[in-house]
């Protein structure tokens, strides 16, 4: 079942392949903190819409300055535009660190494009 179907984040492409990563690095992903560019998942939405992700952009930046987390991975075009910028292309950065400041905070970002 898709996000959209259940209403919750990370359960389809996305989320088999964080899963995948944190099994085969022996990891619990439900223990780490996950993020979404949007944070409502309503039916028929199936791309982020810029005025959504807009619209909780300032929730999502306050959530990471509170948890200060060293790495963000950002699985997808979507998560990646939002972390590094829209001057990013998908194939050429998948899996290079990126520097990135969100809100108050430095990070590194690691691109993933989905399986």
């Amino acid at each position: 079942m898709k996000e959209v179907d259940q209403g919750i984040p990370f359960v389809w492409g996305a989320g088999q392949t964080l899963r995948e990563w944190f099994e085969s690095a022996g990891l619990e992903l439900d223990k780490a903190r996950r993020w979404n560019v949007c944070t409502d998942y309503k039916f028929g939405n199936l791309k982020p819409l810029v005025w959504a992700i807009n619209r909780d952009r300032p929730e999502v930046e306050a959530d990471i300055s509170r948890c200060q987390p060293k790495v963000i991975v950002a699985v997808g075009i979507h998560a990646m535009r939002w972390c590094c910028g829209r001057g990013f292309i998908l194939r050429t950065a998948h899996g290079v660190p990126v520097g990135v400041q969100i809100g108050d905070h430095k990070a590194v970002c690691v691109a993933k494009s989905k399986p």
